[in-house]
């Protein structure tokens, strides 16, 4: 007790104090003995503290049991004004001013009806009894009511309007009436009959159940239950409900949002309805049945949206999962996992996976079906603004079964990671967006199964392909890297990225998908760096440019040429085109090998200024790529009298490239080269073609003769191997001897005689030598190439 009055306890003291002249206060008021108080005025309004309404005379004490009951057949009206507290203004229901009465029973045994209306003040019971055998009404328009048993019976009423509230222990329900538009709280709360029609809020720490009756709206607005643990055994329930856990007893349908924050087990013949969004938080669900939107046959717009956060699990085996959304790390409280597998199956109108916390979904099997998915925050989100965490990490996994979207967009705005993985299933994507912002991390990792993408689509992040199939059946535009290695197959209608890495026995093809590779309309892809794997001098990983073209636009660094070079040595296989490296199917299928890819530094075309390459125009730092006919030096299109000069030219100057003749880029030029030119241009322009190729047989012999029977056999001739040397060390513009060339002399003689022949043709014949095009080869200047004409 000398503790007690230290001065370090002084607020204790003063708080115990209080205490203690309150307790006396309420002992000084109370009656000796708690009597039976009952109502006695027959009809019309009268008040609660007026004693001669009761019987015996006298307000009702703390402690009396009091009965508002009528017999008479008139409407009476209890008016409850009783202001126990020593400030008018306060009502605290936890003073110990107020009067606590050990029962209170409202019942009209008459014709009549009797109700209590409180406006104002606290009412406090033990026992609350609305009806019994007759009617009765409790309308509680303002202030509290506080109660620790209530019992509403079948003729009852009670009306907790908005602004009032009423707090009892434990309530039960049996009939009657209960309109809530203020607040009513507890502990239990047990529905087994009668109806609740509430815009209002109910909170009970235990368990609230629904096992008959209804529960409804007023109007357009619907009352919110929490609870500790929420019962539904009647089936439908029109309100709001969050429960610490949900039991759902056979099937349920919630006309209203629904939080469950335990395990939940839906088994396969369960069905559980919402038209509003159902978040799970924490726990597991365990899900065989249907869970979503009710349906009035198929996909319906009352759809729900089903959010997953908290530590939460949902695993789905069968069964369906359908709503307008999907969003699994939905909350900024925990991360999010869904499961599925089996013949189970989702639809849904969108998917968000990562958007405020870390989320992923793991399919094994059945289908998944959206419109849209956004891993990793989503449209619109901003990491940090204006709630801290946004955009975190989604994740998707993709192991088996189906997944169709409109759309798959990664890492939009500021998101920390979206990831796609797939090891196994069909994923059929209508775009496909990645990394727009370029400030994120969006990676798309496929090491099995078959990724198919049909519309325009953009990645700047990270594609990986160590297995299976990937397959844009359009564009594929960006500032992103895509590395395909092990076994996996990639094709596209076109390519533009950063950068592109290629090995194992990675088969990548520009082409339209789902026709062959010699697609009907060519593009012209665009590669800031292309790198193959390589063992040794063994290049490994094959890309397949078919008809089409590809600029290396390798900026202000080294040109890749002799890279290039070595790439489509090795993808031309003896003039089979099905090497690794840089290949082309079209040129493959060619049976008269008449075409190649032809490749040129843009700079050599177009000078330092750059220019159009077909449809993409090109600075003076880029190597362009084109489908084209073997001889097509300049990459015309098509072998004219500058196609000639070009090989001429660079035999007699002994310079290396496709623009120098070298066009099977053995590192030289000799008699192969011109068979080839010869072989492609006879089926131009036969007449001046067999000109060309008498003149080279007189010129190069054998050599020619059976370079040129070789070529039109479907083989083209092995370089020796001096040559196979020379492809390691020469660069472009490098000279070097040649075994077997012919004499200088002679090679002045063949340009000249070139340049006769196509003077001395008719101009009806001139079309197939076209002069309007002089490309500046090499080691001469344009004036040179001009003569040489």
């Amino acid at each position: 007790m000398a503790q007690l009055y230290h001065s370090s306890n002084r607020y204790g003291r003063r708080v115990w104090i209080s205490r203690t002249i309150a307790l006396l206060i309420v002992l000084c008021t109370q009656p000796a003995g708690a009597i039976n108080r009952v109502w006695i005025r027959t009809g019309g309004t009268g008040s609660w503290s007026n004693g001669a309404n009761w019987s015996p005379t006298g307000t009702p004490q703390s402690g009396d049991d009091v009965f508002v009951t009528a017999v008479n057949p008139n409407a009476n009206v209890v008016i409850f004004d009783i202001d126990d507290s020593p400030i008018a203004t306060s009502h605290d229901p936890g003073s110990p001013f107020v009067r606590n009465y050990n029962s209170i029973l409202i019942n009209q045994s008459g014709a009549g009806t009797i109700a209590i209306v409180q406006q104002q003040f606290t009412l406090s019971a033990e026992q609350l009894t609305i009806s019994l055998g007759g009617p009765g009404e409790y309308s509680l328009l303002g202030g509290r009511g506080r109660f620790s048993t209530g019992t509403l019976n079948a003729q009852g009423t009670l009306t907790v309007a908005a602004g009032a509230s009423m707090a009892c222990t434990n309530f039960t329900q049996n009939g009657g009436t209960l309109t809530l538009g203020g607040f009513f709280s507890g502990g239990n709360f047990t529905q087994g009959a009668g109806l609740i029609t509430s815009s209002g809020t109910m909170n009970f720490s235990g368990t609230y159940a629904a096992n008959g009756g209804s529960f409804a709206g007023i109007g357009s607005s619907v009352g919110i239950v929490n609870a500790g643990t929420f019962i539904n055994n009647v089936g439908t329930f029109v309100g709001h409900v969050n429960a610490g856990r949900l039991i759902v007893n056979g099937n349920g349908t919630f006309l209203g949002n629904v939080t469950n924050r335990s395990s939940l087990n839906i088994p396969a013949s369960q069905t559980i309805f919402t038209d509003a969004d159902y978040t799970q938080i924490g726990g597991t669900v365990t899900h065989s049945g249907f869970v979503g939107g009710q349906p009035p046959g198929g996909l319906s717009s009352s759809f729900p949206t089903v959010n997953m956060g908290g530590g939460a699990t949902w695993i789905q085996t069968a069964g369906r999962l359908q709503g307008s959304s999907l969003l699994v790390g939905s909350g900024n409280n925990g991360p999010a996992t869904y499961s599925l597998g089996g013949s189970g199956s989702a639809n849904f109108g969108g998917i968000g996976v990562g958007a405020l916390s870390d989320g992923s979904i793991n399919q094994s099997g059945g289908l998944v079906q959206a419109s849209a998915m956004t891993l990793g925050g989503f449209a619109g989100l901003v990491r940090g603004a204006p709630v801290q965490g946004q955009g975190q990490r989604g994740y998707y996994q993709l192991g088996g079964g189906t997944l169709s979207l409109g759309g798959l967009t990664l890492a939009p705005q500021d998101a920390l990671l979206g990831m796609f993985a797939q090891s196994g299933g069909l994923a059929q994507i209508g775009q496909l967006q990645s990394n727009l912002a370029g400030a994120s991390s969006g990676i798309i990792n496929i090491s099995g199964g078959t990724f198919g993408v049909a519309s325009n689509s953009i990645n700047s992040g990270t594609i990986i392909q160590t297995g299976g199939t990937v397959r844009f059946s359009d564009f594929l535009d960006g500032a992103g890297t895509i590395s395909v290695g092990g076994n996996g197959s990639f094709t596209a209608e076109r390519i533009r990225q950063n950068a592109l890495l290629i090995g194992a026995d990675a088969q990548i093809a520009i082409a339209n998908v789902g026709f062959s590779s010699i697609a009907m309309s060519k593009t012209t892809s665009r590669i800031r760096q292309l790198r193959f794997e390589q063992m040794g001098s063994t290049i490994r990983g094959s890309l397949d440019l078919g008809q089409n073209r590809l600029v290396i636009d390798y900026d202000s660094g080294a040109s890749p040429a002799a890279d290039i070079r070595r790439y489509l040595a090795s993808g031309l296989a003896n003039g089979d085109w099905n090497g690794p490296g840089i290949r082309s199917a079209a040129a493959a299928l060619d049976s008269s090998r008449m075409t190649g890819l032809g490749y040129a530094e843009a700079s050599d075309m177009f000078g330092p200024g750059g220019g159009v390459f077909e449809d993409i125009f090109v600075d003076d730092s880029a190597l362009l790529i084109k489908y084209t006919v073997y001889g097509d030096a300049d990459l015309s299109g098509a072998i004219d009298a500058s196609d000639y000069s070009l090989i001429d030219n660079g035999y007699v100057n002994r310079l290396v490239g496709w623009t120098s003749g070298d066009f099977d880029y053995s590192g030289f030029i000799d008699a192969t080269d011109y068979a080839l030119i010869d072989n492609a241009y006879v089926n131009q322009n036969p007449a001046l073609g067999q000109a060309m190729i008498a003149e080279h047989t007189r010129l190069f012999g054998a050599e020619y003769t059976a370079a040129l029977r070789a070529i039109r056999s479907g083989i083209l001739p092995e370089p020796t191997g001096a040559v196979v040397l020379a492809l390691g060390t020469l660069g472009r513009g490098r000279r070097r001897s040649r075994p077997g060339r012919a004499p200088h002399s002679l090679a002045h003689h063949s340009a000249n005689t070139h340049a006769r022949q196509a003077r001395s043709k008719s101009s009806s014949d001139c079309g197939a030598i076209s002069f309007s095009r002089v490309f500046r080869p090499v080691g001469s200047s344009p004036r040179a190439a001009r003569n040489r004409l």
